[in-house]
């Protein structure tokens, strides 16, 4: 089951690995971030807009360590050498511009966010930017 794997990286109670373990199934039948499709593919008989109800209430009180996320993507892909990719993404809320730069490691055609920074502007990411994603420390931590 996907909750125990989730918890032998992230120390939640179990029903915020349940719901997490939900959101991560979510996110591959749905492909995308957006919590009103989310919420859709979450199981069982409740309504959606219970599940979206519990989507946000769990963002609202879980927050995650950038290295944990890490450390639980690459412990399921094969051994290194990975390909990674640094990219700039921009997306609107409202009318302000939330401006994100991400590193990725890509397997199968597929990029799975390792860390990210948003931008305090529009626009391109800086060489300082860029490196600040980069030269993320991954040491483990007793939190998730």
């Amino acid at each position: 089951m996907l909750a125990d794997l989730l918890q032998s990286t992230f120390a939640l109670h179990r029903a915020r690995l349940t719901c997490l373990a939900a959101i991560v199934i979510a996110l591959f039948k749905v492909k995308t971030v957006n919590l009103a499709q989310l919420a859709a593919a979450f199981p069982g008989a409740a309504e959606i807009g219970s599940h979206g109800r519990r989507l946000q209430c769990f963002f609202k009180h879980v927050q995650f360590q950038p290295a944990r996320m890490a450390e639980f993507v690459l412990d399921f892909l094969p051994d290194a050498p990975y390909t990674l990719a640094l990219d700039r993404t921009q997306w609107m809320l409202g009318r302000t511009p939330i401006n994100f730069l991400v590193l990725s490691v890509v397997h199968d055609g597929i990029a799975f966010p390792l860390f990210w920074k948003v931008l305090a502007k529009k626009g391109n990411s800086n060489t300082q930017g860029r490196i600040s994603v980069a030269a993320v420390k991954t040491e483990r931590r007793e939190r998730y």
